[in-house]
């Protein structure tokens, strides 16, 4: 189950977020955790400094974070890892990702990528940080989840090559999609 909140008046694509929803759960999937749900916030600038300051210590607007709900000390109160969906069945929630929609704007050209391209990037991020990646841990680490992370978004951009700009790549058309 993925959840996405936009709080965003400025970003309001309805379509881009049900794909966005299925690139998670692709993601999810692949790393046998499609059992998990996970939600997502857009927000703005302000909303994630403000989060980056209060659990990271940090006091600055950054582009993505990720709130994993699996790793840390045990919750005594299991209602925020388990959730119920409108068919009534209960999953666990592997965490939260939360993004700047203002970040992705700023980064996007600078990535070679469309608003929305730049958006399904970080939250590609903040979900190989939820499944445990960690590129600030070694530069093996690194260099694994960052392949990951370009695996991920190449397969989304030859899926939607409308979030590709037509200065940033061209996804290749050998790509096989499933």
């Amino acid at each position: 189950m993925i959840e996405i909140r936009n709080e965003q008046e400025a970003f309001d694509n309805p379509l881009f977020l049900d794909r966005l929803s299925q690139l998670l759960r692709k993601i999810l999937a692949e790393h046998q955790a499609a059992h998990y749900g996970v939600s997502l916030l857009l927000c703005d600038n302000p909303t994630i400094q403000e989060l980056n300051a209060l659990y990271r210590g940090k006091d600055y607007a950054t582009d993505v974070l990720s709130f994993s709900l699996q790793e840390g000390e045990p919750l005594e109160d299991f209602s925020q890892t388990v959730r119920e969906d409108e068919d009534g069945d209960i999953y666990q929630m592997l965490g939260d990702i939360v993004l700047s929609t203002e970040k992705a704007k700023a980064q996007a050209k600078e990535n070679d990528l469309s608003w929305e391209g730049e958006i399904a990037r970080l939250a590609i991020h903040g979900a190989l940080h939820l499944l445990g990646y960690d590129h600030e841990k070694d530069e093996h680490e690194e260099k694994e989840m960052f392949a990951k992370q370009d695996e991920y978004l190449q397969w989304f951009l030859t899926r939607y090559p409308e979030y590709a700009t037509e200065d940033g790549p061209t996804p290749p058309e050998s790509l096989s999609i499933p």
